[in-house]
């Protein structure tokens, strides 16, 4: 018994690794960038090209994996062609100056009084302490590759005077080293943010992502995180009793409506196995709705609660038009502001009208708020009316914070629930 007791648990604490742990690449190796991603660093490392490519779309999308899944590929296909891999992240390296210091750490090499002459030269000087750093690490001759991978990069683009991001893509433009630089941001506007001289020097490929996903995908993924080959304590059959559970599929359908993100699901499911044990190691229905409630109840939720009643009405209206054209489809503030009228003039005759200009005002504070993101390439010329967005939140979401909402007309409860059903 306690033999059984103590293989149960190694085989607990091996979902629970598993959960944690397990690789995700290939969920994007059926991407139709994962090929294209893979080539470019193929190139990169065997044909000495630079090239620079940004990869958006929002939390959960699948962009990190995608290029852990590409690294991965490279290294399965050209394990005799070496190359640098530089990592940073703009939340953690802040400026400028952090960023060399973490680069040069990360390459391993010691520069004399580096740390004294990033303070007291220009950035200029700075990087080209750096550069001199990279040649001397990869050889003046053999030019070995360098993959940069920025995470966040739209804090990269909040460096003063960008001159990190212009040094690294000039370097790319230029072929002083064959370098492939990679930036990751949530921000589907973010080359907006950039320079006209850093735009002059990027390529402009964009990889955009989406959470496309459907149920049985996610199911089958929520499956084999929690199974295991060849065992001995009928778990895999606990698993089975568990997918065919009613309650469970529910609740699972509720996570993934409320959020396709496979990180969440994974943090769901981590919750759920916490409690089970050799001598119980059953669901209960108790779990079940406990771990729901921690991962349907959160901020993605709760941050709807701010909003006003005009500014739900808009995002009702977003979500209907959404749906209606297709999810993948980009939006504007005139497509929004002519459903607002129509529905409010024609069917919701117990919600206040308001005019263009305070429909402006709301649908601004809901941009502030993060509930879009919009499209690149908008721009200057480009009326802000027009400007496309793709929405940053879904259904379920706005339904749960409707009904929330202390003071919602029940109009505008019955136009979120009768578009959903057309």
């Amino acid at each position: 018994m306690v033999k059984k007791s103590s293989n149960f648990q190694k085989l607990l604490s091996a979902v629970k690794f598993n959960l944690v742990q397990k690789d995700d690449t290939y969920l994007t190796e059926e991407s139709q960038y994962f090929k294209e991603l893979t080539t470019l660093m193929r190139n990169c490392v065997q044909n000495s090209e630079s090239h620079s490519l940004l990869i958006l779309g929002p939390p959960g999308s699948g962009k990190t994996s995608l290029v852990s899944g590409a690294l991965n590929q490279l290294n399965r296909l050209c394990p005799s062609n070496p190359y640098i891999l530089v990592q940073l992240n703009g939340l953690l390296q802040p400026t400028d100056n952090i960023t060399l210091k973490e680069i040069s750490r990360q390459l391993n090499v010691s520069v004399p009084e580096m740390e004294e002459e990033l303070h007291s030269s220009s950035f200029a000087e700075n990087f080209q302490i750096i550069m001199d750093v990279l040649r001397t690490s990869s050889g003046l001759c053999s030019k070995k590759p360098i993959i940069f991978i920025l995470e966040e990069f739209d804090a990269f683009a909040s460096h003063k005077n960008q001159f990190f991001l212009y040094n690294l893509f000039d370097i790319s433009h230029n072929k002083v080293n064959p370098i492939l630089v990679i930036g990751i941001s949530r921000r589907l506007d973010v080359i907006d943010l950039l320079e006209k001289r850093v735009k002059s020097r990027f390529s402009h490929r964009q990889y955009i992502l989406s959470n496309n996903l459907d149920f049985e995908k996610y199911s089958s993924i929520a499956k084999s995180y929690l199974s295991f080959p060849n065992n001995s304590f009928s778990w895999n059959s606990t698993i089975d009793n568990l997918f065919s559970n009613t309650s469970f599929i529910s609740v699972l359908k509720e996570i993934y409506e409320f959020s396709p993100d496979i990180s969440q699901l994974k943090r769901f499911l981590f919750t759920l196995i916490r409690n089970i044990s050799a001598s119980n190691p059953t669901f209960s229905e108790d779990d079940l709705q406990s771990s729901r409630s921690l991962h349907i109840t959160n901020y993605d939720v709760l941050r709807f609660l701010g909003v006003s009643l005009l500014e739900l009405c808009l995002l009702v209206a977003m979500i209907n038009i959404s749906e209606r054209i297709g999810n993948e489809e980009i939006l504007n503030f005139e497509m929004v502001h002519r459903e607002y009228t129509e529905s409010i003039r024609q069917r919701l005759t117990t919600i206040q009208y308001y005019d263009k200009s305070v429909v402006t005002k709301a649908f601004e504070h809901i941009c502030d708020l993060g509930f879009l993101s919009f499209t690149s390439n908008t721009g200057n010329f480009q009326l802000k009316h027009y400007r496309g967005f793709r929405l940053q939140f879904t259904r379920t979401q706005l339904r749960n914070a409707i009904n929330m909402h202390p003071s919602c007309p029940v109009d505008l409860k019955r136009w979120l629930q009768n578009a959903s059903t057309h």
